[in-house]
């Protein structure tokens, strides 16, 4: 559903925008999660450390977070730049003040500094989210590496 509809049905509904918001995000992320959670549930290590009995926080943090982790980051920073661009159409269509409402008053006027102001603080937290991932990937070669 595109997110002027939702966010027009949740305007007319006096609900919560940011509802609309995680609604409109969700199914680009959920088949992503999903897809990583069926590949790493379904893994010959999971089954034979399962068999081995050890316990279910423990399988999950090895077997299941740590190997996931770069791929969650990553997911991350689709789903902030996802947000951002789902932002603008709620935000401008009820007339609720944020980073969306302020670009659509910005390309409205034309205001190329703005905007690129706005590019760059979109492209900053996208860049510390990569760079987070990559610290982490980093991190698990070098802990791979030394075994």
């Amino acid at each position: 559903m595109p997110p002027a509809v939702l966010a027009l049905a949740f305007f007319l509904k006096d609900a919560p925008l940011g509802i609309a918001v995680v609604l409109a995000i969700m199914p680009r992320v959920f088949g992503t999660m999903r897809a990583l959670w069926s590949d790493l549930y379904g893994s010959g290590a999971l089954l034979a450390a399962r068999a081995r009995g050890m316990a279910p926080w423990v399988l999950a943090w090895r077997y299941v977070l740590c190997p996931a982790a770069t791929q969650l980051i990553a997911l991350g920073g689709v789903a902030l730049v996802t947000a951002f661009g789902v932002l603008i159409p709620i935000e401008a269509i009820c007339g609720v003040p944020g980073i969306g409402q302020l670009t659509w008053q910005a390309a409205s006027s034309r205001d190329l500094p703005l905007l690129c102001g706005l590019a760059l603080i979109i492209t900053l937290a996208v860049a510390t989210v990569a760079a987070f991932g990559d610290l982490i990937d980093g991190g698990e070669f070098a802990a791979g590496d030394s075994l």
